[in-house]
């Protein structure tokens, strides 16, 4: 350590000046701030940061690694075919199942689903539709689990009405998911936000442990081709949900569980989807996605066994030859995206105050 000290004095510091002539030299005389990065109309990303623009933050994942899920969607038109393909997905390394239901599966419809799963192990989460009759939903679920003897692990989409209902479960589940439809990243957080204070204001007119409910939540977010914006907009939404958690006098907050997919254009893009797809997967590593989904390059509705296979591999080479799950909120100390993150953080928490002062 003392050599690496004393290595350094022997090179003079650069000042912020010299960096920025230096900049508009190769500029040809542009200014520097015409590489100023306008993401919305509150926020600004600098061409030029360095320690002295960085406030003091901590570090926005509270577990020991970077570790994340690895996720696969379905469908349940089908249920022995659902079945057959899940088994084959577990085998080739997926953890964590994202079922489309249409209906109340009843409970001999659920044990042909999860027939040989070992649902204690692997992640569920049962995308709810419209149709399906939540009480009854959650009753046979609740009876599976009794006659199986293990526990669902996972999660699902239940409405602020049904949090009751949730809450008598059991505990070791997402019930709520809340998820943006925006297309700006400051307004997806600040939605976020909104619909996660409807399920905690919910829970508190029912009279229900604040910091029970707190653990039941699921945030999904649809990636986009925006790299570093998408690392920044997972790790400002952490620290902006525990925000809230302690507006409500919360003193252990739960850390959210951040779910993340990659988007899929069309079938006549399906090369290029596929080296989209790669660099929005790494953007939710680095931002700290707990599960990951990749779109299969040709869509679900079109998928082959190869587009999922790679599928797979893009998040096994990103866990197992980029070792990102071995290292603890990989973009931590970057002054770029510390400061993209925090200016992210800073204007969607000032847009939702003044949303919820004007309601």
């Amino acid at each position: 350590m003392n050599q690496t000290n004393d290595l350094f004095h022997q090179f003079p510091s650069t000042g912020e000046n010299t960096w920025r002539k230096n900049i508009e030299r190769f500029l040809k005389g542009k200014p520097i701030d015409s590489l100023t990065w306008s993401i919305d109309s509150q926020v600004n990303a600098e061409a030029l940061y360095r320690r002295s623009t960085l406030a003091s933050v901590s570090s926005t994942k509270a577990a020991a690694t970077n570790t994340w899920s690895i996720g696969n969607k379905f469908s349940t038109t089908d249920l022995a075919e659902t079945n057959k393909n899940i088994l084959g997905s577990l085998a080739q390394g997926v953890n964590s199942l994202s079922l489309n239901v249409s209906k109340s599966l009843s409970v001999e419809e659920l044990e042909l689903l999860l027939k040989n799963v070992y649902t204690n192990m692997v992640q569920i989460y049962f995308e709810l539709s419209s149709s399906v009759d939540i009480p009854l939903f959650l009753d046979n679920l609740q009876a599976f689990q009794e006659k199986t003897g293990q526990p669902i692990q996972g999660g699902c989409n239940l409405p602020p009405s049904a949090i009751q209902s949730s809450i008598a479960l059991q505990t070791q589940f997402t019930y709520f998911t809340c998820e943006s439809k925006a297309t700006e990243a400051v307004d997806s957080l600040v939605e976020l936000l909104e619909q996660g204070k409807i399920y905690l204001e919910t829970a508190i007119q029912h009279h229900l442990d604040l910091e029970l409910v707190s653990t039941q939540f699921r945030f999904k977010f649809q990636l986009t081709d925006n790299y570093l914006l998408e690392i920044a907009r997972l790790r400002a939404f952490r620290r902006l949900w525990w925000g809230l958690l302690e507006a409500y006098d919360l003193q252990n907050p739960a850390v959210p569980h951040l779910w993340a997919s990659t988007c899929y254009t069309d079938q006549s893009k399906k090369y290029w989807n596929m080296i989209a797809s790669t660099a929005q997967a790494m953007a939710a590593v680095i931002g700290g996605a707990d599960t990951l989904v990749v779109t299969p390059s040709d869509g679900y509705a079109q998928a082959d066994d190869f587009s999922l296979r790679i599928a797979r591999n893009v998040q096994h080479l990103l866990e197992n030859e980029s070792y990102l799950d071995r290292v603890i909120d990989p973009a931590a100390g970057s002054y770029y995206l510390e400061n993209l993150s925090i200016s992210l953080q800073k204007s969607a928490w000032s847009r939702f105050i003044q949303k919820q002062e004007k309601s």
